[in-house]
């Protein structure tokens, strides 16, 4: 990679330094509750051995997901947030095989990220974008109520429309799990935008209140038995314009294992005095 208009001498001498290759764009999709997935790379030219592989995020290239260098990998090169979280086949520059497994899956995980093959001098040989996303359903919620106004919605693109009774002062973030829930486990619903406020705590067969952050108490409801039932879906009342945000729920188990969802909630305010709008996007 070396800057156009380079000189190495009065003579006219070709040296080839790299060959460098871009692989296809790859998008791999995992759904909540997969423990790891697999970014692929598998390249078809020979690698030297002294060669460096770096996984990073392709946005932010400064945030290193995974270093192997010097025939090993490197964890404190890596990003904290990645640490003891990566894994890379053994051997992988002989394999050809520079595929990265991420392990304990977050939402924050998907983002687009770039594998890159270095020589020993620093020149790219080979680089790959992969494309990490969360699948699940989708599914929005509108709310509108008006004395002047009668709207219906039909869209393919919606996966479903779920209406919300005209005069309701309250809006439902839903979550209905299939897995079965242990009934020691807890659940908490934070405000991951907003520095994970607490709003809702369940933990020990009852609702904690004292662990809610001020502004919810009050304000939040779940169903009863949640556990038992697999509905954790919490009704959040008395809406105000800061409640817009992202609200993450969480079950943690005693063995470590979690479960997580997050829900992204609009609340606008009143438009010509007759119509508010509700609107709930789930990623699940």
């Amino acid at each position: 990679d070396r800057e156009p208009g380079d000189q190495t001498g009065d003579l006219p001498v070709l040296q080839v330094l790299a060959v460098f290759a871009s692989y296809i764009t790859a998008v791999v999709e995992w759904r909540q509750g997969d423990k790891s997935v697999l970014l692929p790379f598998n390249p078809t030219a020979d690698l030297p051995q002294e060669a460096t592989v770096v996984w990073r995020l392709t946005v932010f290239k400064h945030t290193m997901v995974h270093v192997y260098e010097r025939g090993k990998d490197q964890p404190d090169k890596q990003d904290p947030g990645y640490r003891g979280r990566t894994e890379m086949n053994e051997d992988p520059l002989r394999t050809k095989d520079l595929s990265l497994t991420l392990k304990d899956l977050q939402l924050t995980d998907s983002e687009d990220y770039t594998c890159t093959v270095y020589n020993k001098g620093g020149d790219k040989l080979l680089q790959k974008v992969v494309l990490l996303r969360v699948t699940g359903e989708i599914i929005y919620i509108l709310r509108f109520k008006s004395s002047c106004l009668s709207v219906c919605l039909c869209s393919e693109s919606l996966p479903d429309i779920m209406p919300v009774p005209e005069g309701e002062e309250s809006v439902l973030l839903p979550f209905k799990t299939t897995a079965d829930l242990p009934q020691d486990v807890t659940v908490e619903w934070t405000r991951s935008d907003s520095n994970n406020k607490m709003v809702h705590v369940f933990e020990s067969g009852n609702n904690q209140p004292d662990e809610q952050d001020q502004g919810y108490r009050g304000r939040t409801e779940m169903n009863e038995d949640p556990l038992s039932t697999k509905d954790l879906s919490l009704t959040l009342k008395d809406l105000h314009l800061t409640d817009s945000g992202v609200y993450t729920c969480t079950v943690y188990k005693k063995d470590g294992d979690k479960l997580q969802k997050s829900v992204t909630l609009s609340v606008t305010g009143e438009c010509n005095s007759c119509l508010s709008t509700y609107l709930i996007i789930c990623l699940f």
